[in-house]
């Protein structure tokens, strides 16, 4: 096994650019401005990996302040439609982390597998 993993972090002072266009590796992808990520409001993602959808792709959402919970909730399991898309809705403003894994074969080492991960940490402001 060959494990190779990617974290992106938006990071936004002033007027936001836009956002990064997608690459070669395994991304995730906002579908709006970083910026624009308030509570109550859906929040688009796009998973694509070598600029390509990411159909049925597990995405794992976990939200902050959880480090000291005396009760933690489990982290929202949700999968990418044909068009490696899903969409979410953060109840509570903080910072989240989403991570998407995909796993395949090697294509010049036999019998080796290579695990690619991406993570986005985004930051969801209140109302």
């Amino acid at each position: 096994m060959q494990s190779v993993t990617r974290a992106d972090v938006y990071v936004i002072h002033g007027k936001p650019s836009a956002a990064p266009a997608p690459d070669n590796d395994l991304g995730i992808y906002l579908a709006g401005n970083p910026g624009d990520a308030y509570t109550g409001e859906p929040v688009r993602l796009r998973v694509l990996d070598g600029g390509k959808p990411v159909a049925d792709g597990a995405v794992t959402i976990h939200g902050d302040n959880l480090l000291y919970a005396d009760k933690k909730p489990k982290p929202l399991e949700l999968k990418t439609d044909a068009n490696g898309e899903v969409s979410f809705m953060p109840t509570t403003a903080g910072v989240y982390l989403l991570q998407t894994r995909v796993r395949s074969a090697s294509a010049d080492k036999a019998g080796v597998w290579i695990s690619h991960t991406a993570n986005l940490t985004l930051e969801v402001l209140p109302q």
